[in-house]
């Protein structure tokens, strides 16, 4: 099957499209304050103001990787169970963290 050729103005305007597109996206991204694990866990905080029944808090390592979502989960005293990925130094409650090994 030939392929069909867009006049050069048709391509001219889809490629300009997809640029402003891209460029929206990003500036979007620039104006919000919130990080993708801050999101859920301003939702969680509002969930915890109004007093919404709370089971444990379950996320993966997108969200079980920042530190700061662990620590405010904690802070809020909820239980939770969170991914991280292997790099992420994780220990028990009331132990202090022991510096790797060296190689």
């Amino acid at each position: 099957m030939p392929r069909r050729k867009l006049p050069d103005g048709a391509v001219l305007q889809a490629a300009s499209e997809g640029l402003e597109l891209q460029r929206q996206r990003i500036e979007a991204q620039r104006r919000s304050p919130h990080t993708k694990p801050a999101i859920p866990l301003a939702q969680i905080c509002q969930a915890v103001e109004h007093e919404v029944p709370s089971p444990p808090v379950l996320a993966d390592s997108a969200h079980g990787d920042d530190t700061r979502f662990r620590e405010g989960i904690t802070d809020l005293e909820l239980p939770y169970v969170a991914g991280v990925h292997e790099k992420v130094t994780v220990w028990r409650p009331a132990e202090v963290p022991q510096p790797q090994p060296r190689l």
